[in-house]
């Protein structure tokens, strides 16, 4: 069973040394097909020698996203980005270190979290919804965001780790990003237009000029490679340095 694999990634992950985050939380109840990790560049080498001492067959992949890379452990797929990154092929990379730390398991809601405070999960979680998808609700991680914080988003939104991330994020423009991120809790997290993440995404714009170019690279990158074939191309992991990381 694929919750049975995932147990024992989680398992495999928290007894080693690798320097890991989970970036959003893995519900047991929903159908899964990813993992979505932070890990430290330097420590993957590591974790796929971790992993390839269990049963579960391994194989790496080149992804269209800035520094990230994809491993197929068993039937789930291990979506491992080096540093937070967002929008589509995670073209806005900031280049600070996350708060590692170990992934526990919460009977309350079926579930995998990372185990750090409320804010720091709920600054990773929210940035995400709001930057990488046209409307927070598309997230199969929508639902599982509202029921754990609609009774403290304020809080959260106000403590110093969020302020700091959303001033790497956001610079110059991190009060109109707060603003507009206050709007989205205080409306019940409710935004099917997806007008907040429209301003929050051209907010970004606004202070990076360059990021339009970055941007329009990245998919010019995306659709040329693909059509190579290269994004499906299998690598064993004795294979990782053809993949250029």
């Amino acid at each position: 069973m694929i919750s049975e694999q995932i147990k024992l990634i989680f398992k495999i992950l928290n007894e080693s040394n690798i320097r890991f985050f989970l970036l959003r939380p893995v519900q047991l109840s929903n159908k899964i097909t990813d993992i979505d990790l932070i890990v430290q560049k330097s420590d993957l080498q590591q974790l796929l020698v971790e992993i390839s001492t269990s049963e579960l067959a391994i194989s790496i992949k080149k992804t269209p996203y800035n520094e990230s890379i994809k491993v197929i452990v068993g039937k789930v797929i291990l979506d491992i980005q080096f540093y937070p990154a967002f929008f589509p092929r995670k073209s806005l990379v900031i280049k600070h270190t996350p708060p590692y730390s170990k992934a526990i398991y919460s009977n309350e809601h079926n579930a995998f979290l990372p185990e750090v405070n409320s804010e720091v999960l709920f600054t990773f979680w929210v940035l995400r919804l709001m930057l990488d998808k046209t409307s927070a609700d598309l997230s199969n991680s929508y639902l599982l965001f509202k029921k754990m914080y609609s009774h403290n988003s304020l809080v959260n939104l106000k403590s110093d780790f969020f302020r700091k991330w959303n001033s790497l994020v956001f610079r110059k423009k991190n009060a109109e990003a707060f603003d507009l991120i206050q709007r989205f809790c205080e409306g019940g997290f409710n935004d099917k237009s997806g007008l907040i993440n429209k301003e929050l995404k051209k907010l970004v714009f606004r202070d990076r000029p360059s990021f339009y170019l970055r941007r329009l690279f990245d998919e010019f990158r995306f659709r040329l490679l693909r059509k190579t074939g290269v994004y499906s191309r299998i690598f064993n992991i004795g294979q990782l340095q053809k993949l250029k990381l």
